[in-house]
């Protein structure tokens, strides 16, 4: 079945299933996550703002977050701003949302010294590379594309550890049809219960 369905990472909301909402604000969105992106970082470090800090324990998650060396200030400073990120989301025991962009041994290097939930969002890597994210207990949220590389759904059939489907941006994304074409091309009939329990243990709050 794949009529019941999540989204795991959006910025407009559809009302059409559980979805997680990246917001820089906070809304009425019953899962909603506290977005503090790479892309928009000052050009220098300075400490978070105060009023992030006393917001995020109303947020179900933090980010998205992360790193990305195509677009905003050099990585050192924005690898400052994520170890301050991940040190607040750990003081307040919230998951994570992570945007990374060609810098994935960074972002690995940083996370180890942390006990948090995380979560990269819409991944269209290689399946080793998949394989990395969850041997280190990341979750994964696939990108719609993610569904049209067939060594990567190649991993679904016995998937080696948690992950979802997202419409991020993409205000026309058709969650279903891509949940349902990801159970034709790995083969797994349990695909949606899986990644609905995935979401469901992600946003718990646990």
């Amino acid at each position: 079945m794949t009529d019941a369905y999540c989204d795991f990472h959006t910025h407009t909301l559809s009302g059409k299933c559980p979805e997680l909402l990246s917001t820089p604000v906070a809304t009425t969105a019953r899962y909603q996550s506290l977005e503090y992106h790479p892309w928009y970082l000052p050009e220098a470090f300075a400490p978070l703002p105060e009023d992030m800090t006393t917001a995020l324990p109303g947020f179900t998650a933090l980010g998205e977050i992360g790193l990305d060396r195509l677009r905003g200030p050099e990585l050192p400073v924005q690898m400052r701003y994520l170890e301050a990120l991940l040190a607040l989301a750990q003081d307040c025991r919230k998951p994570v949302v992570l945007h990374v962009v060609k810098a994935l041994p960074e972002l690995f290097s940083v996370l180890k010294r942390f006990r948090l939930r995380w979560m990269i969002h819409g991944f269209r890597g290689t399946p080793e590379t998949l394989d990395a994210i969850w041997q280190r207990g990341g979750v994964v949220s696939f990108h719609p594309e993610a569904v049209r590389q067939c060594r990567l759904m190649d991993k679904l059939k016995t998937p080696g550890g948690s992950f979802g489907f997202e419409s991020d941006a993409a205000v026309d994304a058709d969650l279903p049809s891509v949940i349902k074409s990801a159970v034709a091309r790995s083969g797994n009939r349990d695909l949606p219960q899986l990644v609905n329990a995935a979401f469901g243990e992600f946003t718990s709050g646990q």
